[in-house]
C-alpha cells in the first residue's frame, strides 16, 4: 500500500505553496477545507454515527487513543465491575468482595446467595417448656440460635388442655395467600400440627425474624432472588442473560465493544497516515 502525506495547516499556510502535490491531502485548520493539491475534496461537516462527513478533533484523538482490547468510553461504577481484556477483546465481569462475612457468591452462571448464608447460619426450633402456662396443657416457644446464642422470639404457643401437637416443620410460602392470608412467596413460616381428629395446623410467620440480603449498587434483590441491574438507558451494549453479563458488537447504529475486524480496519488507516505540517513548505 502506498503511502498517504497528510497535511495540515492554516489558509494562509497553504496558499504561500507555491506547488501543491498533487499525491497530498491538505487540511485547513481554520476554514475546515480538505484538497488533494488544488482540488477541494470537502469541507465543514463532520461525521456522525448516520452520516460521512470530515473527521473532527475529538474523533480523532479517540482513534489516537484506541489500543487493542480498550474499553473506550467505559468506566467502572464501583469496585464491583471489572473492565479487562483478551484475545477476543473487551471483557466485562462482577467482583464480589472478599471480607468476611459476604454471603455473595460468584458462580459460572452468576451470582448466588444460599438460604443459610443468607440467614447469617440463623437456626429456628420449637421447644417445648417444661411448665405449660396457667390453663393451657403444653407451651411452645420459638428459640432463635445464632453464633451460639439461643433467644426466644415471638409469643409462647400455648395449646389447650384438649390438644397438644403431633409435629410442626420449618417451611418457605411457595404461593402468595397459602397456607394462611397475607403470606408472601419466599416467606419462611413455622407449620404446626395439631393432634385432634381434624389435624388442625398452626401458622406461624417469621419474616422480620430472619436476616435478609439488602441491594447494593447493581443488584437487585426480589423474593430472594439476587440478580444484576443494567441501566438500559445507558447500557451501550451490555446485557445480563441466563448465562450472565455480555457486551454486543458496535453497528453503525448502536454502540458497543469492537469487533477484531473494525480493529484490523482502524489499525490499516493508522498506519498509513504520515502527518506533517504545511508551515514546513510555507516558503517552498
Amino acid at each position: 500500500m502506498a503511502n498517504v502525506i497528510f497535511k495540515q495547516g492554516t489558509r494562509a499556510q497553504y496558499d504561500a505553496i507555491a506547488t501543491k502535490d498533487v499525491n497530498t491531502l491538505y487540511w485547513l485548520t481554520d476554514t475546515q477545507e480538505l484538497f488533494k493539491g488544488e482540488v477541494l475534496y470537502g469541507k465543514g461537516t463532520e461525521a456522525t454515527a448516520l452520516a460521512s462527513g470530515l473527521m473532527s478533533a475529538a474523533d480523532k484523538a479517540k482513534l489516537d487513543s484506541l489500543a487493542s482490547g480498550g474499553a473506550i468510553g467505559l468506566t467502572a461504577v464501583d469496585a464491583s465491575v471489572i473492565l479487562g481484556s483478551d484475545d477476543n477483546g473487551t471483557t466485562i465481569g462482577v467482583q464480589v468482595s472478599k471480607s468476611e462475612g459476604n454471603a455473595l457468591e460468584l458462580k459460572e452462571d452468576g451470582l448466588f446467595v444460599s438460604p443459610t448464608a443468607a440467614s447469617g447460619a440463623v437456626e429456628f426450633a420449637i421447644e417445648k417448656q417444661s411448665t405449660p402456662e396457667e390453663g393451657f396443657s403444653a407451651t411452645y416457644k420459638l428459640k432463635r440460635t445464632a453464633e451460639g446464642t439461643g433467644t426466644y422470639v415471638g409469643d409462647a404457643i400455648n395449646i389447650p388442655k384438649d390438644a397438644v401437637l403431633s409435629g410442626g416443620t420449618y417451611e418457605i410460602v411457595k404461593t402468595a395467600d397459602t397456607p394462611y392470608a397475607g403470606a408472601v412467596v419466599g416467606d419462611p413460616y413455622v407449620d404446626l400440627v395439631v393432634a385432634n381428629a381434624e389435624e388442625s395446623h398452626i401458622y406461624i410467620p417469621l419474616k422480620g425474624l430472619v436476616d435478609t440480603v439488602k441491594a447494593g449498587d447493581g443488584i437487585s434483590v426480589t423474593n430472594n432472588t439476587v440478580s444484576v441491574k443494567v441501566d438500559e438507558a445507558n447500557a451501550n451494549g451490555l446485557a445480563v442473560g441466563a448465562d450472565g453479563l455480555s457486551m454486543a458488537v458496535a453497528t453503525a447504529t448502536s454502540a458497543g465493544a469492537m469487533s477484531a475486524e473494525d480493529k484490523a480496519n482502524l489499525d490499516a488507516v493508522m498506519s498509513s497516515i504520515v502527518w506533517g505540517d504545511l508551515g514546513d513548505e510555507a516558503t517552498a
